[in-house]
Parts: structure tokens; sequence; C-alpha cells
């Protein structure tokens, strides 16, 4: 695993924490050679607008954790099928969460712009699953 999947990922996740487990994680098993941190949900979705003015300085993966104060990841995928589609065509959304909630799996799998589901804390076992699922509808 000596190729970099994705040039630039998107980490939303209120806890400083879990933001820098999994920013580290992706930089020690070459997922992610840049990685754009957001605290909160809101703050992540303005720059998403802009994608279609220069797509190619963008994410292509967005991780995404379900429980946030202020808007909650559910909040910013209810405005991301929002954006026009050339712009949810850009990037392979995973939430990653520490939840356990039967209704927050149920209500996950309602958006079709969620492509995988993890549980905290991101792992190297994650991280090849993903680049194994992944690795064909890369464009770097």
């Amino acid at each position: 695993m000596n190729k970099i999947l994705f040039k630039r990922t998107i980490i939303i996740d209120d806890s400083r924490l879990d933001r820098f487990i999994t920013a580290n994680m992706m930089k020690k098993y070459i997922f992610s050679d840049e990685i754009i941190e957001f605290s909160s949900a809101t703050a992540a979705l303005d720059p998403l607008h802009v994608v279609a003015e220069a797509p190619d300085s963008f994410p292509q993966t967005i991780f995404l954790d379900i429980n946030m104060p202020v808007m909650d990841g559910f909040d910013f995928l209810d405005n991301y099928v929002k954006l026009p589609d050339a712009v949810q065509k850009r990037y392979i959304v995973i939430m990653i969460s520490s939840t356990n909630s039967q209704e927050d799996y149920n209500r996950i799998s309602t958006y079709p712009s969620v492509r995988f589901f993890f549980e905290k804390p991101l792992s190297e076992k994650i991280l090849f699953k993903l680049r194994g699922c992944l690795k064909n509808e890369v464009a770097i």
C-alpha cells in the first residue's frame, strides 16, 4: 500500500481527539495526502458550494460524524442532498460514529449519498477495507 488513495479528504467531527486519530490514521496508512478538518458540520457546508468552480481543488471523500452540536451529521446530509448533483457526485460520504443506536443505523440507510458506515475509532482494518472498495473509483 504505497500509493495515496485520495488527494484530499474532509473530516467533520466536533471531537478534536477523534479528528486527530482519524487524520493520523489516514496519513499513516497513505489513505489521503491532504486532510481538511472541520469541527462543525455548518462550517463544512459552505466550501462545498464552490466545487463546481474548481472541482480539482476539493476533496473526494467526506468522513462525517453523526453526533455533533448545532448541526449533526443527519442535518448535514439533509443540506448536502440539496446541493447540485454535480457537487454531490464529487464526494464519497463515509459516516463514522460511536453510535450504537439502531435508529441511527436505520436512518443512515435512507441517505443514498452515504456509501459506508463505520464505528469509531477509525482503524487500520477500516482503512484497508475502504481502500479495497474504493480503489477503482479514485480520480488521483
